[in-house]
C-alpha cells in the first residue's frame, strides 16, 4: 500500500530502493513529494503539473518502449482498450490532470496524487470512494528495470487503464474499498492479500489463453514474463486459498490466481466483500 504524507508523515521509507543514497535523486523526490503536499494543503482543484527532468522523461521512454511491445499477447483486452484511451506517449512522462480528464470522461475512477506509500485504511477508503492513489515520481533513472516500491510507472502505466471505463472490475475495485474501510485487522490482511493476486498479480482466461490484467507485470519488464513460464504457478481462482496465502513482497511471484471472466471475479468475492462492509450493493 502507499503512504501520503500529507496523511501519515514522512514517505521515504526505511526499506532499501535504488537511489536511495544518491543525493540529487533524494533532493528530487523531496521536491515532487511538496508539489504534491501543495495540491492538498492549497486545496487546488487541478493536479499541478510537474516539469520533469531529461533523466526522468528517459526512464519513462526506456520503460515504455518496452513495455509496449510486451504488452501485446500478454496483456487482457480490457488493460488493452483503457490504454488506447489514455494515449500514452513515450517521450514524456504523462501529466497526471490530463490523465484524469481521460478518465474522468468515460466514468472511471478519480486519480488523486499522492507522496508515496499509504497505510491499507486510507488506500481502501479511497477506493470506496472510486479515487485511485497515483504516485507522481520516478523510479531511479541508473536502474530502471527494478524498484521495490509503486512510482508513476507502476501506477499509471500498471494500473490506470483498467480503470477507465466502468466495468465489474471497477465495481470490484469499488467495493474491495468498501470492504477495506470497515474492516478490522484480520479482514484487512486478508483483503490485502486479496488486492495483491488480483489488482496486483492477477491473470485471466480470454478465448483460451492466458492474459495479465494485474498492474505489477502491466509495469515490469521482467515480471511480465515471468508469469508466463511454466514453473510459475497458474493456480484457478480460490477465494478461501487466497486470502490465506502469503506472498512475497521482494522478487518474481511464484504464483498467480486465474479468472475466466471479471464478472466471476465479482460474484466469487461479492458475500465476503459485502459481508465486511456491511451493506448490498447492486448487481450489475
Amino acid at each position: 500500500m502507499k503512504q501520503s504524507s500529507s496523511q501519515q508523515g514522512t514517505t521515504i521509507l526505511s526499506v532499501e530502493f535504488p537511489g536511495k543514497n544518491d543525493a540529487s535523486y533524494m533532493k528530487r523526490r523531496e521536491y515532487i513529494e511538496m508539489e504534491t503536499r501543495s495540491f492538498y494543503d492549497q486545496k487546488q482543484d487541478e493536479i499541478p503539473e510537474l516539469n520533469y527532468t531529461q533523466n526522468e522523461n528517459q526512464t519513462w521512454k526506456t520503460i515504455t518502449s518496452t513495455m509496449n511491445k510486451l504488452h501485446e499477447g500478454r496483456m487482457c483486452k480490457a488493460y488493452l482498450k483503457g490504454k488506447k484511451r489514455l494515449q500514452f506517449g513515450i517521450e514524456k512522462i504523462p501529466q497526471l490532470k490530463d490523465l484524469n480528464r481521460a478518465i474522468q470522461s468515460e466514468n472511471g475512477f478519480l486519480i488523486q496524487p499522492i507522496e508515496g506509500w499509504v497505510d491499507a485504511k486510507s488506500f481502501f477508503t479511497a477506493l470506496s470512494k472510486r479515487q485511485f492513489f497515483c504516485t507522481q515520481y520516478i523510479r531511479y533513472w541508473k536502474e530502471p528495470s527494478y524498484t521495490p516500491e509503486p512510482d508513476v510507472i507502476h501506477d499509471v502505466l500498471g494500473h490506470l487503464p483498467t480503470l477507465v471505463y466502468d466495468t465489474p472490475y471497477t465495481e470490484f475495485i469499488e467495493l474491495m474499498g468498501k470492504a477495506g474501510a470497515q474492516a478490522n485487522d484480520k479482514q484487512m490482511e486478508q483483503l490485502e492479500r486479496l488486492y495483491w493476486f488480483t489488482s496486483e498479480f492477477g491473470m485471466i482466461r480470454e478465448e483460451g489463453k492466458l492474459r495479465i490484467y494485474g498492474a505489477s507485470p502491466a509495469g515490469s519488464m521482467g515480471e511480465i514474463q515471468n508469469c508466463f513460464k511454466e514453473e510459475v504457478q497458474k493456480l484457478t481462482f480460490d477465494l478461501e486459498r487466497i486470502i490465506h496465502t502469503e506472498f512475497p513482497i521482494y522478487g518474481f511471484q511464484p504464483t498467480y490466481f486465474v479468472i475466466n471472466s471479471f464478472e466471476e471475479l465479482l460474484e466469487q468475492t461479492r458475500t465476503f466483500l459485502e459481508k465486511i462492509a456491511g451493506q448490498k450493493t447492486q448487481i450489475i
